[in-house]
């Protein structure tokens, strides 16, 4: 199994293959969850109180048998007609500093890799290009402490690169000594230009080599 986490400062981390049942990593995430449901509450009120009528039942049960998150909160409001899409309901409501977002724990991107390595997956950068980073020293300086930490490998195959910044992240991933990854991000309503497993219009393809090298760090 996989998850993916969410580290500060733009860094999403994908951990794979999770063994099932108590490890380092899991325990930690058990603190965060109920720190998140805690936050989900909080948001609920914030939301209230500037006018939208939505329940914590409501988000839960978009949310399924999922972890509750921001992308929920949003689909209900779509459906509700308080935005138009999920962009507008995180630009208006759930970013970073709108007005119905409530900060939360979470683990930093050498907690969740050492972590990870701990519990015997594999943790992977997600799209790099999001790290908000200002200056190529800091970007190196990131990556030198992930790769201390534990970091095995990075996404190159992502929906919005093309062929040149694929290129370009495979060679940051060899000269970092990572492994290079690919998925198509995909998020359900959220994302819904997204195809799981194929990204936009199919333009995401996986080679299960990839996948075999990634398992072999696995334990």
């Amino acid at each position: 199994r996989g998850i993916e986490l969410a580290c500060g400062n733009g860094l999403h981390m994908l951990v794979l293959f999770l063994p099932a049942g108590p490890s380092a990593l899991g325990n930690h995430l058990e603190e965060i969850k109920v720190g998140r449901i805690n936050r989900n509450v909080q948001m609920i009120g914030r939301l209230n109180a500037l006018g939208l009528d939505i329940t914590i039942e409501e988000v839960e049960k978009e949310a399924g048998e999922g972890v509750v998150g921001r992308p929920h909160f949003a689909s209900v409001m779509v459906e509700k007609g308080y935005v138009s899409d999920a962009n507008s309901a995180f630009n208006e409501y759930l970013g970073n500093s709108p007005p119905g977002y409530v900060d939360r724990k979470t683990l930093t991107g050498p907690e969740a890799a050492t972590l990870a390595r701990q519990s015997g997956a594999v943790p992977i950068m997600a799209h790099p290009h999001t790290l908000r980073l200002d200056n190529a020293s800091q970007f190196e300086g990131r990556l030198s402490e992930l790769k201390s930490a534990g970091l095995v490998g990075m996404e190159v195959i992502y929906p919005s690169y093309d062929e040149a910044d694929r290129k370009v992240y495979r060679q940051v991933a060899r000269d970092y000594g990572f492994l290079p990854s690919g998925g198509s991000d995909f998020h359900g309503a959220y994302k819904p230009h997204i195809g799981l497993g194929t990204g936009i219009g199919g333009n995401v393809t996986v080679p299960e080599s990839i996948l075999e090298e990634l398992r072999s760090f696995a334990s």
